[in-house]
């Protein structure tokens, strides 16, 4: 019973930080119609800023980083993605190469055998019914989970929400009604990057930081993202759940060494059996 309320309460936390790292590439990659590979080495870049800052900012720090994550993300759009952005294949395989070399320029700048680590806002522990949770992990998945539930709003009640959603179906359509493709993606990117950041904050404050860190959060966000379905808030908190849950299960009762297979195994099996996700919407 208690490994049962261990897996269910840490699952819990950690989808809602994977959610939070995930939403931004889900916003990004559906509204595109793409998968931008880069992502997840830029959050990489903003954890690295956060424990090179906090010396001189403090806490104040993480606030920086965030709008400079969004900032960052905003200028990758700008060059890198808006002159291609409608071949998806070169998008994918041209920012797999950008990310392996923003790897690379960090591991010159950083011992690349060496993690560092992330002072975190609250310290301690809480016991929830009997299981003994870092303060700070429950501050990130009570963040993690309101950043998920403001977004499913502002897509489902919001005009600049439902301007999101519909892009991906018809690009063209979208252009004939009024609608500014390349603001809306620059917006997106802009808010993706700035919640990579928060990732950045509680993701590398849990794990530490290191040059290699954005390798499983890739994994993560592409089968969350392949689970939930491009496009979808709802499909994506859902996947996030059952991610987060079937990873926590994975490491407590089998062994934490084939997480990362498990969960590559879930996203083969998506992309072969139901290439939309869960619920995922037409990318036209």
């Amino acid at each position: 019973m208690h490994s049962l309320l261990y897996v269910l309460i840490y699952g819990l936390i950690f989808a809602s930080l994977y959610g939070i790292m995930t939403v931004g590439f889900s916003l990004i990659c559906g509204l595109g119609g793409f998968f931008d590979i880069t992502l997840p080495a830029y959050m990489m870049v903003g954890a690295f800023l956060i424990v090179k800052m906090d010396p001189y900012m403090g806490h104040w720090s993480v606030l920086v980083v965030i709008v400079l994550m969004g900032l960052l993300c905003l200028v990758h759009y700008t060059l890198f993605i808006r002159p291609q952005r409608d071949n998806p294949y070169r998008v994918f395989f041209a920012t797999i190469l950008l990310a392996l070399g923003v790897e690379s320029v960090m591991a010159v700048l950083f011992s690349a055998g060496y993690s560092f680590k992330i002072m975190p806002l609250l310290s301690g522990t809480i016991d929830l019914a009997g299981v003994d949770v870092r303060r700070q992990l429950i501050l990130g998945g009570v963040i993690g989970w309101a950043a998920l539930f403001a977004l499913l709003y502002l897509t489902s009640h919001t005009n600049i929400g439902r301007a999101i959603v519909a892009i991906p179906q018809s690009v063209r359509g979208s252009q004939v009604v009024g609608l500014d493709v390349v603001k809306i993606q620059m917006l997106v990117y802009f808010v993706g990057g700035m919640l990579l950041g928060v990732g950045a904050y509680f993701y590398g404050g849990y794990i530490g930081v290191s040059v290699h860190m954005w390798g499983y959060p890739m994994i993560i966000m592409f089968t969350i993202t392949t689970l939930g379905g491009l496009g979808s808030i709802k499909g994506m908190m859902l996947a996030t759940l059952l991610i987060g849950i079937l990873e926590v299960a994975v490491v407590t009762w089998i062994d934490p060494r084939i997480r990362a297979f498990v969960l590559l195994g879930v996203a083969v099996a998506i992309l072969v059996y139901r290439p939309k996700g869960i619920a995922g919407i037409r990318i036209g």
